[in-house]
């Protein structure tokens, strides 16, 4: 909600936030390596700043994405190794309890259907599917419904880029990018 009016006071200046939690209580009821339910869940936090409404810049925006991982997931359990059935819980880290800052990229309009974009870059965010995408709290959860499989060994999840895209509206029609191979979710 917007307490005493100030989210919408905020909104109104530029600055949307957005908090949410995602709880999973899973198990593997057959197959698999082990039949076990775990417990586990996911914060994420998105920040979003337009520059415009703030009187500064026109056509600036810098997007902020903070995710904390925690519990035990059954991805192991279920003996999956290239599908895992919960890509929610493979990160920022596929095991253990973290909280990372994946994602903090800079756009810049440079007319109305050019952007271009740079920082460190949540791929699996600035990835658009039909019918998968959500990063497994929005829609699937099964690996390979969210993201194609084929690019798991190929694009990392979090790293530094920059690219620049043709828009029609709010969607990209040309993409180019250039970006970092390495994964860097928690740097």
């Amino acid at each position: 909600g917007s307490w005493w009016g100030l989210r919408d006071g905020l909104a109104e200046q530029g600055l949307t936030f957005d908090l949410s939690l995602t709880q999973f209580y899973q198990g593997v009821t057959a197959g698999g390596l082990n039949r076990a339910f775990e417990y586990s869940g996911r914060n994420d936090y998105l920040f979003h700043f337009d520059a415009a409404r703030s009187g500064f810049w026109s056509g600036l925006y810098v997007d902020l994405h903070g995710e904390t991982r925690y519990g035990t997931d059954i991805n192991n359990d279920s003996g999956t190794i290239l599908s895992p059935p919960n890509i929610a819980m493979l990160f920022p880290l596929p095991e253990g309890t973290h909280t990372a800052l994946t994602a903090v990229k800079f756009s810049q309009y440079v007319s109305d259907s050019v952007v271009v974009f740079g920082g460190k870059l949540n791929m699996l965010d600035e990835l658009v599917q039909p019918f998968g995408a959500g990063r497994g709290v929005d829609a699937f959860m099964n690996t390979g419904l969210v993201f194609p499989v084929v690019l798991d060994r190929t694009v990392p999840y979090s790293t530094l880029g920059a690219g620049g895209a043709i828009m029609q509206g709010k969607r990209a029609v040309f993409t180019l990018m250039a970006f970092d191979t390495r994964n860097t979710p928690t740097t």
